[in-house]
């Protein structure tokens, strides 16, 4: 249960300000994040800038749209190794070691498929929380086509219980007994 000072201090969130469909509605709470984040007005304004001054595929033309989007997108990049501290030995920004991928659910797949490939073996199981998004239990190409796992939950109870799941591809796991 929430208290009067904490609803107060929600409500007077000075961040809130940033995000213009926030701003417009005070009275929202907005709580589908994994979905759907608000954006800053920093990154709107941002994006239509790129839209109406260099829209265009990134890392793939020689002409000059296509340069200037690969050049934003890499300034981005260093920008943001900066910001996280991605540094080599001597501090240097290194912005190779950044990622950008569309959400969630698609960097979660890209760390499982990596890792999938390195670090497990046949007959391996991988453990999750009963609780986890069917969208990251059910990518087949986040295992390599040799690669037969077999992925449990446990369910946290006064017992603590492990429940098998049998993947269902596109449709997330379904417990077995």
């Amino acid at each position: 249960m929430s208290t009067k000072a904490q609803l107060s201090d929600i409500e007077q969130n000075p961040c809130r300000d940033d995000f213009p469909l926030l701003a417009a509605h005070p009275e929202m709470v907005f709580l589908d994040s994994a979905a759907t984040s608000q954006r800053p007005a920093s990154v709107l304004d941002a994006q239509r800038a790129f839209y109406e001054t260099m829209n265009a595929n990134p890392l793939r033309g020689l002409y000059r749209l296509s340069i200037d989007a690969t050049d934003a997108i890499e300034r981005t990049r260093a920008h943001v190794a900066r910001f996280i501290a991605a540094v080599d030995e001597g501090g240097n920004p290194q912005k190779e070691q950044i990622v950008f991928t569309r959400n969630t659910s698609e960097s979660l797949n890209l760390v499982a498929s990596s890792l999938g490939r390195t670090i497990l073996s046949p007959g391996d199981e991988v453990v999750i929380s009963i609780m986890e998004h069917h969208s990251s239990l059910g990518n087949k190409s986040a295992q390599p086509q040799a690669l037969v796992l077999s992925t449990c939950a446990w369910t946290m109870t006064s017992t603590s219980r492990k429940t098998s799941l049998r993947p269902r591809w596109g449709h997330g796991p379904r417990s077995s007994h």
